[in-house]
């Protein structure tokens, strides 16, 4: 059995197990995130988060994260202000604190929400943010329309950011096509991209995203890195002022861009939003297979 909590970042949930103890290789931890966060199960849908030990003495843990189809990400943004909320919480890390992605470091800083003690005010450092390779003001044809479009790749993330006047001119079923036309273009984007739609309003001091995810192959609540991605378009191309509130289904978070003082080419860029503690329970499994569940058990924290 497997001790784990649920968390929740800006209408995205993950479930967060401690493999510093466990051991398990990455292959035993892509079946579990299938067997848990796929569609099809309520228990989580935005993915596996693991906390691994870290060789390095500078960091405080190793983050992994894992998508529902058991494939695993460079970097989750939402799911690395979830895991720094879990880690000041149970006493990982302390409240500023630095830990390991694949692709880099990231350093928080968790601030409680009193009285609730399942809530953490999570402001997360990214670090810099290359823009070296991005393409500005690129042009997409579809249904005879064309689009302007941002691409950029935030912690080796590729997004693709549409600026359009109104969300809601296009509902969910004409922005979907659109967003799979990008998606699956391999000409311009061999690895696929997450699509994000943006709308800023007229004050310059917010604006509205809606994401498209790759992994997933759909419209979704909430994406960290997306959110990071649109933060970086409003203020260096709409005009937005920094920080900017950035609305997603799921919610609000705060980005900040400011210029890296080590590069011309390159933005450093923080996240600023609410960690919650869902649930804590254990995982079960089949006698039969190692990690096929049979049915978590949780406590409920709200």
């Amino acid at each position: 059995m497997i001790f784990f909590t649920k968390m929740r970042v800006n209408g995205d949930e993950f479930i967060v197990i401690d493999n510093r103890q466990h051991g398990y290789c990455s292959a035993e931890l892509a079946t579990l995130a299938r067997e848990l966060c796929l569609e099809k199960s309520t228990l989580a849908s935005g993915g596996l988060l693991v906390v691994e030990k870290t060789r390095d003495p500078a960091q405080h843990f190793f983050m992994r994260a894992f998508n529902c189809d058991g494939s695993e990400e460079t970097l989750s943004g939402n799911g690395a202000r979830c895991l720094a909320g879990l880690a000041f919480q149970s006493g990982i890390a302390p409240r500023e604190m630095t830990f390991g992605f694949s692709g880099g470091i990231v350093h928080a800083t968790v601030d409680p929400v009193p009285p609730d003690p399942s809530t953490s005010l999570v402001t997360l450092d990214m670090g810099g943010v290359d823009l070296g390779h991005a393409q500005w003001h690129q042009t997409f044809s579809f249904w005879g329309r064309n689009f302007v479009y941002h691409a950029l790749s935030i912690g080796g993330i590729p997004h693709c950011v549409l600026p359009l006047d109104n969300l809601e001119d296009l509902s969910p079923s004409d922005l979907i096509p659109l967003a799979r036309g990008l998606r699956f273009d391999a000409k311009r984007f061999p690895e696929g991209t997450n699509v994000n739609f943006l709308e800023r309003d007229e004050e310059g001091q917010s604006v509205r995203l809606l994401t498209y995810q790759r992994n997933v192959n759909r419209l979704t609540s909430s994406c960290g890195t997306a959110i990071a991605a649109g933060g970086i378009v409003a203020c260096l191309s709409l005009g937005c002022s920094s920080p900017v509130s950035v609305i997603t289904p799921g919610g609000v978070s705060e980005v900040t861009v400011r210029q890296d003082t080590t590069s011309a080419e390159s933005v450093r860029i923080s996240l600023r939003g609410e960690a919650l503690c869902l649930t804590k329970g254990t995982i079960l499994f089949d006698a039969g297979s190692a990690f096929r569940t049979s049915r978590p058990v949780c406590t409920s924290l709200l």
